[in-house]
């Protein structure tokens, strides 16, 4: 049987009904989730409540163990994890609801969740590889289509969500950073693809429901293609891990904490 993928905002009330929809309505046997074991066991230990959480994040007490040799990636995803909240909070719902929805309708039709995504550490490691000339070009560029982009951003990201204008988004993002892209899109939508090909391979008679990120859409659903047609997909290079110059390194974690602060002093304005 065919793989069906629905892309979704990942902070998009819209989003979480149509998954709810299309799996109540389709019963699937497997429903994919873009998730990995790491960011389902947080979900998990909130009881996939699509509701925001109490408090806000202890940023000096994570920089603070940071520098005293903690996980430089919790870290790294404990910001960028904050950045989504404050946009959730623009549209009033939790990041991550639209995954809770997915896991919590698969429970109501008996449907099995399968965890698809790439562990989060090693997307991280692969974002801290990008090669420094790249981070800088990417936060001094003033091309047009990353202004476009921003624009786009700080007026309605819901637009995000329409095809035309999301094609046009990820292959500027290509174009203007392609390290970016690779570890945070390319590479992720490989692994996934492959995840969802091994078991539809195991398991031909499953009915399958992906739920992914609209950005991951069109990707997984090209290399899925490929894979049929007998397409090679190293699993190797996409979860081995990189060696990370540390002035690299230090630039990123610089670039990180000042978007988080500009995101949280934007949003609080609104």
């Amino acid at each position: 049987m065919g793989i069906e993928i629905i892309g979704t905002g990942h902070i998009f009330e819209k989003s979480v009904r149509e998954v709810r929809e299309s799996i109540h309505r389709g019963t699937p046997d497997v429903v994919a989730v873009e998730l990995d074991g790491s960011r389902f066991r947080g979900l998990a230990a909130q009881g996939f409540s699509m509701d925001f959480q109490e408090g806000e994040l202890d940023f000096r007490s994570l920089l603070g163990n940071v520098l005293r040799g903690g996980s430089l990636p919790v870290f790294i995803q404990s910001l960028l994890g904050e950045m989504q909240r404050e946009l959730g909070k623009r549209y009033g719902i939790k990041p991550g609801a639209d995954m809770c929805a997915a896991i919590l309708a698969a429970r109501d039709v008996g449907g099995r969740v399968l965890l698809i995504d790439r562990d989060i550490e090693v997307t991280i490691n692969h974002l801290l590889a990008i090669p420094l000339k790249e981070k800088i070009a990417l936060f001094t560029s003033r091309d047009k289509d990353l202004e476009v982009l921003v624009g786009l951003m700080g007026s309605n990201l819901e637009n995000l969500l329409e095809e035309e204008i999301l094609v046009e988004v990820m292959d500027s993002l290509s174009r203007n950073a392609p390290g970016l892209y690779n570890a945070l899109v390319d590479e992720r939508d490989r692994y996934m693809a492959l995840q969802l090909d091994d078991f539809r391979k195991a398991n031909p008679d499953s009915r399958i429901i992906a739920v992914v990120g609209a950005g991951h859409r069109r990707g997984i659903k090209r290399y899925l293609e490929k894979l049929g047609r007998g397409y090679e997909i190293s699993l190797r290079s996409l979860v081995s891990m990189r060696k990370t110059p540390i002035y690299s390194v230090v630039f990123l974690i610089f670039a990180v904490i000042l978007t988080y602060i500009i995101t949280k002093i934007r949003f609080r304005r609104k």
